[in-house]
């Protein structure tokens, strides 16, 4: 009940910083939380069109100073079977590492894509890229591309997006070149 200026300034960046390492921590912890799960976790349909348009209608608001667009050409009540969390996060990882290393002119595209045996979610950004030789390393814990290390992350986002991808029995794919960006496809067997 203090209404010493000082004390409260002090209060709220102790604050911040408490909730700033808080986030810090449970990122970290994310990947082991997966760890021994197997096939008996809670999946439910998801709209994923609207999903995905959600998604990119929520990172506009919050970069306005990057260029999202969203592209599909399947029909708008499209279902996927999957655990909402980690699929949000999983989206979430892929759309931070493109806006991470995207140059000053951002342009990120998410699409999804209806083909007979599969539903294909693609974000693809104009990045720096990733060299060819980096490309199979990228899921490994605590993996970053030597020439990128300098960007703040611990190299954890991409192997939860492996975890989650391989619990769901989904397959990941990386097509990228260096100065051009890159491009993240998750692929959905229609038949899972």
């Amino acid at each position: 009940n203090d209404d010493n200026p000082q004390r409260k300034q002090y209060l709220a960046i102790i604050g911040r910083q408490t909730d700033n390492l808080s986030g810090q921590i449970k990122s970290i912890l994310k990947p082991y939380a997966l760890s021994g799960l197997t096939d008996d976790f809670e999946k439910k349909d998801i709209k994923v069109v609207e999903k995905l348009s959600a998604i990119v209608d929520q990172a506009k608001l919050a970069f306005p100073g990057i260029v999202f667009g969203l592209r599909t050409d399947a029909p708008a009540d499209t279902v996927i079977q999957a655990n909402e969390t980690m699929f949000d996060e999983m989206l979430g990882n892929i759309l931070q590492n493109a806006i991470k290393y995207s140059p000053e002119n951002p342009c990120i595209e998410v699409s999804l894509s209806d083909t007979p045996a599969n539903e294909i979610i693609s974000i693809k950004d104009n990045g720096t890229g990733i060299p060819q030789d980096k490309i199979k390393h990228l899921f490994e814990r605590y993996y970053k591309v030597e020439k990128l290390s300098s960007t703040p992350g611990y190299g954890i986002g991409l192997n939860y997006v492996k975890q989650v991808a391989d619990l769901h029995h989904w397959l990941l794919e990386v097509e990228s070149r260096v100065g051009e960006g890159s491009t993240f496809s998750i692929i959905i067997p229609k038949n899972r």
